[in-house]
Parts: C-alpha cells; sequence; structure tokens
C-alpha cells in the first residue's frame, strides 16, 4: 500500500471517529438534556409530593380537630347523663331511707305499745292471781282450821 492509501485510509478513519464523536456529542448533549429534564421532573415530583403531603397532614390535622371536639363532646354528654342518673339514685335512695326509717319508727312504736299492753295485762293477771291466791289460801287455812277443830 503506497503511503497516499495509508494517508488517505487515516483521513477515512479520522473523518470516522470525527462523526463518531460528533455522535457521541449529540448524544452526550441529548443525555445531558435528559438528565436535566428528568432533574427537573424529580423537583416537579418532589414538589407535588410536599405539597399533597402538607394537604393531607392538613386534612389528617382537620380530622383530628373534629374527632377531638367530637369526642369531647360525648364526654361531656356522657359525663351529664352519669351526674343525672347519681343524683337520681341518690335522691331514690334518701327516699328509701326515709321510707324504711319511718318503718322502722313505726315498728318500734308498734313493739313498744304492744309490750305496755302485754305488761298492764301480765300485772292485771298477776293482781288477780294474788287475790286468786290469797283466796285459796285463806279457804285452805279455814278448811286445815275446820278439820282440826273436826279431828279434836
Amino acid at each position: 500500500m503506497t503511503d497516499a492509501e495509508k494517508i488517505a485510509q487515516r483521513e477515512q478513519k479520522l473523518a470516522e471517529q470525527d462523526q463518531r464523536l460528533i455522535a457521541l456529542e449529540k448524544n452526550g448533549a441529548v443525555v445531558g438534556d435528559q438528565v436535566e429534564q428528568n432533574a427537573k421532573d424529580i423537583r416537579r415530583v418532589e414538589d407535588q409530593t410536599i405539597d399533597r403531603f402538607d394537604q393531607v397532614m392538613n386534612q389528617m390535622n382537620a380530622d383530628f380537630v373534629r374527632v377531638e371536639a367530637g369526642l369531647k363532646e360525648e364526654i361531656n354528654r356522657v359525663e351529664a347523663g352519669l351526674k343525672k342518673d347519681i343524683n337520681r339514685v341518690e335522691t331514690d335512695l334518701k327516699e328509701e331511707i326515709n321510707r324504711v326509717e319511718n318503718r322502722v319508727i313505726h315498728v318500734e312504736k308498734t313493739l313498744k305499745e304492744d309490750i305496755n299492753r302485754l305488761e298492764e295485762h301480765i300485772s292485771r293477771m298477776e293482781g288477780k292471781i294474788i287475790k286468786w291466791m290469797s283466796l285459796m289460801v285463806a279457804v285452805a287455812v279455814i278448811i286445815i282450821g275446820v278439820l282440826t277443830y273436826i279431828k279434836g
């Protein structure tokens, strides 16, 4: 091969390499553009994600406040109901205690009256028994005296 052919061949190789370099530069520029576009897309997605996260957090906070208010309202309602029930039960218990105390007082009074009547009855009976016993002793003394007189 001649020098001219070698030079032509080398020039052709250099031209091909130049074409490849140009293609690589174009591809590199395209890749660079794509990387830049991807970075922009990532920043956009990040911004959208942060915005959406903030929206979700705000909604969750609002829901939490609403649920908390509802719970407080429900607790207050239940507490008021319990207080009302406790007051009703206390009132009912006081009334029942008063009724029981009145019954006990009545039963005590009745028992005292019955005991007093029984004691009065026993006292009257004792008096009658003493009179009858005295009479019987007197009759016995008389009988013994008559029998002693008859025998003697």
